[in-house]
């Protein structure tokens, strides 16, 4: 009977680690896809990458510096949506394939014929250019090494490329385009820059701690007490490139044992501001360094951490020598080791925790957290910070015309995971003046970042990602509109109509273009302030014609332009 016992106990200890395996090591079809271009693939950004307040999720391929190269289906499916925006991925489109991934291609300068006269009559219809449309699935079938669109530079990029993904049809979580077999030439090692040494308290307070940072620590042995963890700057690079990369994967350990691995083959767009914390983010704030820590913080929830021992935090205090070794490695293999030692001081004292000067209350990132004052009221939802706080608060008086006191909540370097509630009391505003009103934060350099509000029984109320300086100030200023190509002669010898467009505060909202009285589409590049009308495609003839241009910023302020030209 014990026997038995024991081969039923061994087969499901095999089973479940087969299973888990299974799970840990997910295979993904790498024959299924071909790539999106058809010259050699060249990467300016990878899967993974370190972004303002996100992680990259996808590849950004370059496109020989041209725009208006083919872009291909990488598999048989259909067009399920198009989205068009002044921003963001620009021009966009994505495919649904049969065997349960969506690709993305992102930048476009246009789609083939039959997507762009769909795209134009629905802007026509809807009189307005940024569009997110979901065709039926039998309106676009395409096949694999179809073209389905055009390179361009559309949206939020700065040269050239197309943003590339493959996502998860399901889930929606996008997947390092790697895993299904398009690749690179990288034979290049990560570049380390620095390691950095990270000091607690006894009670750890993740707000607050000192750090000292090294070069050339490679055989160096370092002398810490307590509480200690660690980050590392680095950047990884393909061949023949100088684009700095994100890592693939990378470990911590302690006298050989695992303390923290981090892993890029997936990503949540739920969980992907976590970025704020898998890097040190004051110190990008302060200085644009990413440094990432190789420990976690308790309401850190990104999933790309395989393994987080103790969050990666160890004590030192028992006196001894231990080897730390961080191991970076790249998706092709290609690693840099990092080795150094640490002696554990045995004269270590106990820290006493400095809550700050201007403390005002504990705040618990498990709970709402409500702060109250006649000027000022905040609620933290729940989960919006990622580790308990000491929360500081104070208020100074502005040296410009404002509606309020300048309210310093806490600091802007420490970071949010979901948006917080505000309110600001306004003073002496004229009743008459409410809807032009706005709360702005402050940055390092002194300029003013609109966060919008409705004033409501004295106060303005709007929601915030950002701790920081905030006022409440007034935007009565129409937007400023700029001819680029109109000729003294006003005849128009171009083929397009353009315009710069600009918003001194709360920002551009909306935009009409009308000509001879009939809606026309203006196609807007935020990056450039840029909106421009093509004659041609509006079929517009030969002749005089009437422009009018209307523009409106967040705070109801419309700029009109007139003018007659001739085409």
């Amino acid at each position: 009977m014990k026997t038995l016992f024991k081969i039923i106990t061994l087969v499901i200890v095999i089973f479940s680690a087969n299973v888990t395996n299974i799970y840990a090591q997910k295979k993904y079809p790498e024959d299924y896809f071909r790539s999106p271009i058809d010259f050699k693939i060249l990467i300016s950004g990878n899967f993974g990458e370190l972004r303002p307040n996100h992680f990259h999720t996808g590849l950004d391929i370059l496109t020989e510096n041209k725009v208006g190269k083919n872009i291909y289906a990488i598999a048989d499916g259909y067009v399920s949506r198009i989205n068009v925006s002044a921003g963001g991925y620009g021009n966009a489109i994505y495919i649904t394939h049969p065997n349960g991934y969506v690709s993305v291609c992102g930048h476009l300068k246009s789609f083939k014929k039959e997507l762009e006269t769909y795209l134009d009559s629905v802007q026509h219809a809807k009189q307005q250019f940024a569009m997110n449309l979901y065709p039926l699935p039998e309106m676009f079938p395409v096949k694999k090494g179809e073209i389905i669109a055009f390179s361009g530079n559309s949206g939020r990029s700065y040269g050239p490329h197309i943003h590339f993904e493959i996502r998860e049809r399901e889930s929606e979580e996008p997947v390092n385009p790697f895993l299904f077999g398009i690749t690179v030439k990288d034979n290049v090692v990560p570049k380390v820059f620095s390691i950095t040494q990270y000091s607690f308290t006894d009670s750890i307070n993740w707000d607050s701690f000192k750090k000292r940072t090294y070069k050339n620590i490679n055989g160096k042995t370092l002398t810490v007490n307590g509480k200690t963890g660690f980050g590392i700057q680095l950047f990884d690079y393909t061949t023949g490139r100088h684009n700095t990369n994100g890592i693939y994967k990378l470990t911590l350990k302690i006298d050989d044992t695992v303390y923290f691995e981090s892993k890029f083959d997936k990503l949540s767009f739920y969980t992907n501001r976590y970025i704020n914390s898998y890097i040190d983010y004051a110190e990008r704030i302060s200085t644009n360094k990413k440094i990432i820590k190789c420990f976690v913080e308790p309401n850190n929830h990104l999933t790309n951490y395989t393994v987080k021992r103790n969050n990666g935090i160890y004590n030192f205090n028992d006196g001894k020598i231990h080897h730390i070794e961080i191991i970076a490695t790249d998706f092709y293999g290609n690693l840099k080791r990092t080795a150094f030692k640490v002696k554990s001081d045995t004269a270590y004292l106990k820290k006493k925790e400095s809550k700050g000067k201007h403390f005002k209350q504990k705040m618990f990132y498990q709970k709402t957290n409500y702060f109250d004052t006649p000027e000022l009221k905040l609620t933290f939802h729940k989960n919006s910070l990622l580790y308990n706080l000491n929360f500081q608060y104070y208020t100074t008086v502005p040296k410009y015309r404002a509606f309020s006191k300048i309210h310093h909540i806490h600091k802007e370097s420490t970071p949010l995971f979901n948006k917080i509630s505000i309110a600001i009391k306004a003073d002496s505003l004229p009743e008459s003046l409410s809807e032009k009103v706005l709360i702005a934060r402050i940055s390092k350099n002194g300029s003013f970042i609109p966060t919008g509000g409705k004033f409501i029984d004295g106060y303005v109320i709007s929601k915030i990602n950002y701790l920081g300086n905030y006022v409440i100030l007034m935007d009565t200023i129409p937007p400023v509109i700029r001819p680029v190509n109109k000729s003294k002669n006003k005849t128009a010898k171009q083929k397009t109509l353009q315009f710069k467009i600009f918003d001194n505060l709360s920002g551009i909202k909306k935009y009409n273009g009308f000509i001879d009285g009939e809606w026309v589409l203006f196609k807007y590049d935020v990056k450039y302030h840029l909106i421009k009308c093509n004659l041609v495609k509006e079929q517009i003839r030969s002749g005089t014609h009437e422009l009018l241009l209307e523009i409106e910023d967040y705070r109801g302020n419309v700029a009109i332009y007139k003018s007659n030209f001739v085409y």
